[in-house]
């Protein structure tokens, strides 16, 4: 036991020589395998926060065994990329640091303090993306963040945050969020009435757009009919409002009166609604289609029934082909894509819809993973259908394939399978796709 000991104190000597030696050579190489050494010498690493190179700093700012005192060194830094690598790794540590270690947690939270208020834009995103989704963060600095000018700081803390309340939210609203802010909240996890309300009292167009394609968004009766009487000149909301789940069978026959024919054809489909109005919805069908067509429009849509029995047969005969949905794809004809993905993926052709109006680049890169297609035409699907901003576009991997584990886009599929099935037969439908 006494011969180990002795070796292991050589073998530390001789590191922290060798580790020395480096520091005396400056050989910038070496230095930078050193600052980035997660068992590197404290003092070795104090010493390198000081260094000329700046990304020498930046690896000592990233290491998370630096020691806290360089750490406070760093955060006054003059180089942005120093900053924001130390920001990204406080915040990181953070959670586990205010239940572990009340001193080192007193350090970062001044750290945190002083970078969520840095002028570079870049190193406060970092941080917000750090800490979006913890509930184990000082509230005022994620209200601090919440509020930030820049809405790369504050939309992922709206969206994600559980420490922000209702009452936090509201308040923002109140003084004048941004499009960009609002479409946030609309987008998270649980909305509740008040938050709805308010959301809804702001008439964006595009956040009322993403508050109706949300299933956990808790809207009112009456705040959803206001928005049903407003919606027939405002074409954005058409759609959401047909994908919207459990609508009450007023509130579906209103939307009849005014959205097109194909969506029409979409309400029939619903499993919620009795057959009597499933049939009255079919001769509206009917009714629209016809109109559409004496109107001469150029565009008018075909019943989903006849699109998909086509579909189904080209199908079967091996017809939809890569060539054949890039053709669809980038022409923009929607239904087709909609049905297309419904049949290949083997889901209910309401899923497929919801998930392409989702504006969430991994459904439909998962959708288009269980329908069978590349990577690379899933992700033009998600600019082209699916309308993502080409800078939130997820790309296929370095091997074209899907960036995502088996696991992840099962999950993805299984969020909107609930809304159509319950809870309990989304579960199953997700084993099942795990066994395919």
């Amino acid at each position: 036991m006494m011969l180990e000991g002795n070796k292991l104190s050589v073998d530390l000597k001789k590191s922290y020589e060798h580790a020395r030696d480096i520091l005396e050579n400056r050989d910038r190489e070496a230095l930078k395998h050193l600052a980035s050494d997660e068992a590197g010498f404290p003092e070795m690493l104090y010493f390198l926060s000081n260094d000329d190179d700046a990304e020498i700093r930046r690896r000592v700012a990233a290491n998370p065994t630096t020691p806290v005192q360089a750490d406070v060194a760093l955060s006054t830094d003059a180089e942005p990329e120093v900053r924001e690598a130390l920001g990204a790794k406080v915040a990181r540590q953070l959670p586990e640091q205010l239940v572990e270690d009340d001193a080192r947690n007193s350090t970062a939270i001044a750290i945190l303090e002083h970078l969520v208020l840095d002028e570079e834009v870049r190193v406060r995103r970092i941080i917000a993306e750090a800490l979006k989704t913890t509930d184990k963060a000082p509230l005022y600095i994620i209200q601090e963040l919440a509020r930030d000018i820049d809405e790369q700081v504050s939309t992922p803390i709206l969206h994600h945050s559980p420490l922000l309340n209702d009452e936090e939210l509201i308040s923002i609203i109140e003084d004048a969020a941004t499009p960009a802010q609002l479409k946030a909240m609309a987008e998270r996890a649980c909305v509740s009435e008040p938050l709805a309300q308010s959301i809804i009292e702001t008439t964006d167009v595009e956040a009322i757009s993403q508050l109706l394609l949300n299933p956990s968004a808790q809207i009112r009766e009456n705040m959803l009919d206001r928005l049903i009487a407003e919606a027939e000149g405002i074409s954005e909301w058409h759609e959401p409002l047909v994908l919207r789940p459990k609508l009450p069978f007023g509130a579906i026959r209103k939307i009849a009166e005014f959205v097109a024919g194909s969506l029409i054809d979409v309400l029939s489909q619903r499993h919620d609604i009795d057959d009597e109005l499933r049939e009255d919805l079919e001769c509206r069908v009917r009714k629209r289609l016809d109109e559409e067509k004496l109107s001469g429009d150029e565009h008018v849509s075909r019943p989903l029934e006849e699109i998909e029995a086509e579909l189904r047969e080209l199908y079967a005969r091996g017809g939809l082909i890569e060539d054949y949905l890039r053709q669809y794809t980038d022409k923009g004809e929607r239904d087709v894509i909609i049905l297309s993905m419904a049949v290949l993926a083997e889901i209910p052709t309401i899923v497929s819809r919801r998930i392409l109006a989702s504006l969430s680049a991994k459904a439909i890169m998962s959708l288009g993973w269980k329908a069978g297609i590349s990577a690379s035409l899933s992700s033009r699907i998600q600019n082209t259908i699916g309308a993502i901003p080409a800078e939130d576009w997820i790309l296929p991997d370095e091997n074209e394939e899907y960036p995502f584990t088996q696991r992840e886009m099962q999950w993805q599929l299984a969020l909107f399978l609930d809304q159509e099935e319950g809870v309990d037969e989304a579960g199953e439908k997700a084993a099942k796709m795990s066994e395919a």
